[in-house]
């Protein structure tokens, strides 16, 4: 049946399109296959382009329905060329897709890449900046904030933003905490005081840390370092407050004797001392305190001082010599009198206690007798033991008593003779536990056990010596006293 390629040729060149141009005696010329599949190829590509939401199945079977093809349509020769130069294009219409980059025009396909995240909002971003500045300086996080910390005391302000104005009402409700409160025992800083001096070392350390020079964010950083200002001077005002007013906080109703433990405090942990200052001399807590003390009530600054000493006063004379470790250590003691003494207004204070040294010669005190009081009988004595107690006692009651311008009273009742006594007395239970058992232990032990006793002695020494020297380097006043020595 010949008429069947005839046919075949017909429809591929596109007879069926023209309609009744039979009827016309032309002669069209024949095409190759591979022309014809190139112009079917473009006509596709052109129908891909209009429809930007068509999915892969509608592509497949838009490509399997049969349309007319424009094949002497001139608009196509450029689709024709494009076809057969880019077998890249090919590639893609027919697997039903198109590469972004080979598509232009504004019909052309957008990519659906993942749209960009949302800028943060400049307010929540510093608020969170402000609390975490809390967090780090006075350990503090608010109620509904943005930062968590198992170790922050929790503070409720409301919905209100952290600013300058409301650093006092934060600080002043960490301050209100009950010691009974489940807060209260959950906080790192127990002493008000001990707390104080942590936020005031904090809040120094954040400013030296503070860039100097920011161009974006000359605004925010400007404001975060008068928030951080803010913190420093309110955290020395509420110690100073404290002191004046023990009733206004129920953590300050022993303020000087929590000085007094932070200034102990110093020998055991130095690089956490209230006396040493970030910035440089004079920056301390500790310095800044007494000068806000000495600015508000000089009064109440020299009653402070002097509550101090007499603490120390007591530790130092339940010492015995400088190998005690445990409990009262006049080692630690000395080195709280040194810091004591860093501030001069509190040096002369120190220096003009009346049980610094011996009363004057000329004084009615010095010719007053102390006794000593007589220790009662020991418990569960016969009649024989009591008498025999209070006749002995009735002898050496005498020896005990003691003017109080004399040797005795010196070593016992000054402040300086408490210091000076300690040493290594052979008498002490420490220094004769060194050396039991000496008849059997070899020369080379012997030695290295007197040597640690020389070390430890020597170390105290030093402390003594800087404890003197701070007083000399005071000043005038506080240098009078201690040239009579």
């Amino acid at each position: 049946m010949s008429f069947l390629p005839d046919l075949a040729g017909w429809a591929l060149s596109g007879g069926a399109g023209r309609g009744n141009d039979d009827d016309e005696n032309t002669e069209t010329p024949q095409e190759s296959e591979e022309e014809v599949r190139a112009k079917r190829l473009a006509s596709l590509a052109a129908r891909f382009d209009k429809k930007d939401d068509t999915t892969q199945a509608d592509a497949d079977s838009n490509e399997s329905v049969p349309t007319p093809m424009e094949v002497d349509s001139p608009s196509n020769t450029g689709s024709v060329k494009e076809a057969r130069t880019s077998p890249t294009v090919q590639k893609s219409i027919i697997a039903g897709k198109a590469k972004p980059e080979m598509e232009e025009g504004p019909l052309a396909k957008k990519s659906r890449g993942k749209e960009p995240a949302a800028k943060p909002d400049p307010a929540r971003k510093l608020q969170r900046k402000k609390e975490m500045l809390l967090k780090k300086t006075l350990k503090i996080k608010l109620t509904g904030g943005c930062v968590a910390d198992a170790d922050c005391t929790e503070i409720d302000i409301g919905k209100a933003a952290v600013t300058v104005e409301n650093i006092s009402e934060i600080l002043a409700s960490r301050l209100a905490i009950s010691p009974k409160t489940l807060a209260y025992d959950s906080s790192s800083e127990k002493g008000l005081i001990s707390y104080l001096g942590s936020c005031h070392k904090k809040v120094a350390e954040e400013l030296k840390n503070m860039p100097a020079n920011a161009s974006a964010d000359t605004a925010v950083n400007d404001e975060l370092k008068e928030i951080l200002q803010e913190m420093k001077r309110q955290v020395v005002s509420y110690a100073a407050t404290s002191l004046m007013a023990p009733d206004l906080f129920e953590l300050a109703k022993d303020g000087p004797s929590q000085l007094a433990q932070c200034l102990e405090n110093a020998a055991l942990d130095p690089a956490s001392s209230i006396t040493i200052g970030v910035a440089g001399k004079n920056s301390s807590f500790y310095s800044a305190l007494c000068d806000e003390l000495v600015t508000q009530d000089e009064s109440v600054f020299e009653s402070v001082v002097m509550g101090v000493v007499k603490i120390i006063r007591e530790e130092l004379s339940k010492c015995e010599s400088v190998l005690e470790n445990s409990g009262s250590n006049g080692l630690v003691q000395v080195t709280a009198l040194t810091a004591l003494c860093s501030d001069k207004k509190a040096a002369i204070i120190v220096a003009r206690t009346p049980q610094f040294l011996l009363p004057s010669d000329r004084s009615t005190e010095a010719s007053e007798r102390v006794s000593v009081s007589i220790p009662p009988p020991p418990a569960g004595a016969t009649p024989q033991q009591l008498s025999i107690y209070r006749m002995m006692t009735a002898v050496t009651q005498g020896r005990q008593s003691y003017l109080k311008r004399s040797g005795p009273a010196l070593e016992k009742e000054t402040l300086l003779g408490l210091v000076l006594r300690l040493g290594t007395p052979m008498e002490s239970s420490a220094v004769t536990s060194q050396f039991q058992n000496v008849a059997r232990s070899s020369r080379s032990d012997v030695k290295k056990r007197t040597d640690a006793l020389r070390r430890q002695l020597k170390v105290y020494q030093d402390a003594v010596h800087s404890f003197l020297r701070s007083l000399i380097t005071a000043g005038e006043e506080a240098r009078t006293p201690v040239r009579y020595i």
